[in-house]
Order: structure tokens, then sequence, then C-alpha cells
């Protein structure tokens, strides 16, 4: 199946332009969301479908951040948020646990919201799903998960799609309201389902974007949440690894045909 060019608009009249490569199976069940890195765009993910054979059984959507880079003399480039105000924290390799927890800012907000709706549009006609994202993108899809999986604890009637996973690809997080949605899990029974979330987590231990020990640190906050979260490290820099994409590869197919966790 060829990929597919589409935009979402909004009640709100903003709008979504997004990739999809269906299924190629006949029946499809089952959506992955794809978030993409700072200064790439809706095309940089996408070609995982060519590598990742358990995106075949999936309808595969990869989104374009809402802000442009032009002003960086950067015409194709995207970004979910200005990255400024995080960028001594991103860097910094003297950071306490206290300093990840920042207020977001406005424009990080408007970013979560728009997804929020996106993918809640998206996803309505199947049974699961699943988020990943690189980077930037890995940044909104950890904090995307666990507000939607608060969310769905909360509204425990809801007949929205589950959630069945998500992926986080050479990243870390240091806005507060993803701490404090993991918080409030935190403080949750393990026996609750969605506790038993399958996490995925990839990192290059020679990245110089998003330095190693603050990937370690978002891991160890969500095993204390998702037991089942992994971590995968490979002698690479900021970047997909080839050994990742195998790994990434079987936790997808794992993933994909298990059942979801309710709420």
């Amino acid at each position: 199946m060829s990929i597919q060019s589409a935009i979402l608009t909004l009640d709100d009249h903003r709008s979504c332009e997004y990739l999809l490569k269906p299924s190629s199976q006949p029946k499809c069940e089952a959506a992955v969301v794809l978030c993409h890195g700072y200064g790439a765009n809706h095309r940089d993910l996408i070609s995982l479908t060519d590598h990742l054979d358990a995106l075949k059984s999936c309808d595969t959507y990869s989104l374009n951040a809402p802000y442009d880079m032009s002003h960086l003399g950067m015409s194709s480039a995207r970004m979910w948020f200005y990255i400024e105000p995080y960028m001594s924290q991103m860097i910094s390799s003297a950071q306490s646990h206290q300093s990840y927890r920042y207020d977001v800012t406005d424009d990080y907000q408007s970013s979560m919201d728009m997804l929020l709706k996106v993918i809640e549009k998206l996803i309505s006609p199947y049974g699961r799903f699943v988020l990943m994202g690189f980077s930037q993108g890995g940044m909104m899809v950890a904090d995307l998960a666990v507000r939607m999986i608060k969310q769905s604890y909360l509204n425990s009637d809801s007949s929205s799609p589950s959630l069945s996973g998500f992926g986080v690809l050479s990243t870390a997080c240091f806005q507060k309201p993803f701490y404090e949605a993991l918080d409030f899990l935190k403080a949750r029974p393990l026996t609750v389902p969605s506790r038993q979330t399958p996490v995925f987590q990839s990192h290059g231990c020679h990245d110089q974007v998003i330095l190693e020990q603050h990937s370690r640190y978002l891991h160890d906050r969500l095993r204390e949440v998702f037991p089942q979260a992994t971590y995968h490290l490979a002698d690479d820099a900021h970047t997909i690894a080839i050994s990742h994409m195998i790994q990434l590869n079987k936790w997808l197919t794992d993933v994909i045909s298990s059942e979801p966790p309710s709420s």
C-alpha cells in the first residue's frame, strides 16, 4: 500500500498534516502514531514502515509538528515546541532530579492539546493503538501517554480505544505535568491494569543531544509506574540504532498481538 498524505482540521480550526501507511492486511484493528524529532518532519519516521515488519499489520500515522523552523533557515523542518527554555536541562550533566520538573511553555501546551485532539480522532475506528516518538517527539509521546492513561483511569467507563503501549526513542522529559501524572499513577495499586502498559525506551550511549543520564532517569521513573518498561542502550549517537530497530520490531509484534491493558 502506498503512503497517503492528509490534513486533519480540528473544531478550533487548527490543523495537523500527517502521512498514513495503511496496513497490508484486509482487516486492521490497530493503529500506530509516530511523532518525529526536532528539526525533522512527518516524512522522517514514516520510513520505519519499510524496516519494521510489525507495522505491516497496523495503520501507521506519522504526524507533522505544528511549528515551522523557517526563522532558522530550515523551511521543511518542524518542531513541537521551542527548545530554548529547556536547553540548559537537556545538555547539562549536573542537573539534580528536582530540576526535571519545569513548568511547560505555552507552545508546548498548545502542541499537547492539539495532539490529544488529533489522536482521539485518528484512533476512533480502532480497537487499540500504540504511540511512538523520537527525541522531542518522544518527550511529547511520554507526556501524552501518561496523561491518557491517567484520564483512562479516571474515566473507567470510557469506550475509547486502548493504549496498548508506547515507545520513546532517544529522549528525556523535563515537563512538570508529565511527572505529576506519573506520581498520580504511582499512587494507584500495582494491580490496576493500566500500570501493566508496555513501554519501550532506547538510547545511544554517545548521544550528545540528550545525555544518557537524563534518559536513564526517565526510565527509572517510568519503571516505578510501569514494571514492564524496558531500556535498550546501543553504542551509537542521537539516532535509532540498527539493534534498536530489531528490538523495537519484536516489542511491537508482541504488543500488537496481545490484549491491551484496560483502565
